[in-house]
């Protein structure tokens, strides 16, 4: 009866321990579920380090209603970098995060000063899965005709970097949450 109980009272505590990823999974599962079609494979996660590309460069996106651009440096799984734009038109933001696998987890400030808003800060913090998919591209209209394919040469295929998830965080408008998806350049 006691390893019953024992066996219980881990269950809440592990439940409880893996809620903060609850956002996560759900970002997971949306992507697996509209993973075909469109012209481009759907996302993979990025597994293992070796498979993994590394998240420094320029990433751009956002949500329906704001626009972002982060500049990122990895070393190791550590990431930082600066952020611009949102709602509050900030330069001069900073994200500060750690990689897990394929999980970015950050925290995203901009200071007093550094937004649109006079005396506003922004505070933000999030899951974000990291993934890549492929695009083709056909041949452009102006591309010589030629090749090993006469004027029917095979689209190149692209991958691409993206980041998606929930966000959440605070500025002097209140409290906000939201769903982004960034692009790396």
């Amino acid at each position: 009866m006691r390893e019953i109980e024992t066996q219980a009272i881990t269950m809440k505590t592990t439940s409880r321990a893996l809620r903060p990823l609850a956002p996560a999974v759900a970002v997971l599962l949306a992507l697996m579920q509209g993973a075909c079609g469109g012209g481009a494979t759907g996302p993979s996660a990025i597994a293992g380090p070796e498979e993994r590309s590394s998240l420094s460069g320029t990433w751009r996106g956002g949500s329906a209603n704001e626009s972002l651009v982060w500049q990122l440096t990895q070393v190791g799984d550590t990431i930082t970098g600066s952020s611009s734009g949102g709602r509050w038109t900030g330069n001069g933001g900073n994200v500060v995060g750690t990689l897990f696998g394929s999980i970015f987890k950050f925290h995203e400030s901009h200071p007093v000063g550094t937004t649109s808003v006079p005396g506003c800060s922004v505070e933000v913090e999030g899951i974000l899965l990291v993934s890549s998919f492929q695009v083709g591209r056909s041949r452009a209209p102006d591309d010589p005709p030629g090749g090993s394919f006469g004027d029917h040469e095979p689209p190149t295929i692209i991958t691409r970097m993206q980041m998606s998830g929930s966000v959440s965080g605070r500025t002097c408008g209140g409290d906000f949450n939201t769903v982004v998806t960034l692009y790396k350049d």
